[in-house]
C-alpha cells in the first residue's frame, strides 16, 4: 500500500472495511453499481451538478478490477487512494460517519 508503515496500513485497512461495509446497504458482502451511484448522486448533489452516469461507470471500472460487476472488500483494498477520496467527499459533504 505504498509507503505506508505497517500500522499505518493496518489503520487504513480498518478503515476501508468500516466504510466498506457502509456503503454496502444490501449487505451482500460486495458494493454493486447502484450502491455507488447513490453515493455519488449525494456528492454530485451537493455540489449543485447533475449526476454524470459516464463518470459513475468510470469509477465503477476502475474499482470493479476483476470485472465481476461488483466491487468487493479486496478491491477496495487494492484501490485504496480511489476509495479513500469517495469516502472523504462524502464525509466532507454530509458530515458521515
Amino acid at each position: 500500500m505504498g509507503n505506508l508503515t505497517p500500522e499505518e496500513e493496518k489503520e487504513l485497512k480498518k478503515v476501508v472495511r468500516e466504510e466498506f461495509v457502509k456503503l454496502d446497504t444490501n449487505k451482500s458482502g460486495m458494493i454493486d453499481k447502484n450502491e455507488l451511484r447513490n453515493l455519488l448522486k449525494k456528492i454530485s448533489k451537493t455540489q449543485g451538478e447533475p449526476l454524470d452516469e459516464k463518470g459513475v461507470d468510470e469509477t465503477f471500472d476502475q474499482l470493479d478490477t476483476d470485472k465481476s460487476g461488483k466491487i468487493s472488500l479486496e478491491e477496495a483494498l487494492e484501490n485504496w487512494k480511489m476509495f479513500s477520496l469517495l469516502i472523504q467527499l462524502s464525509k466532507e459533504k454530509f458530515n458521515l460517519k
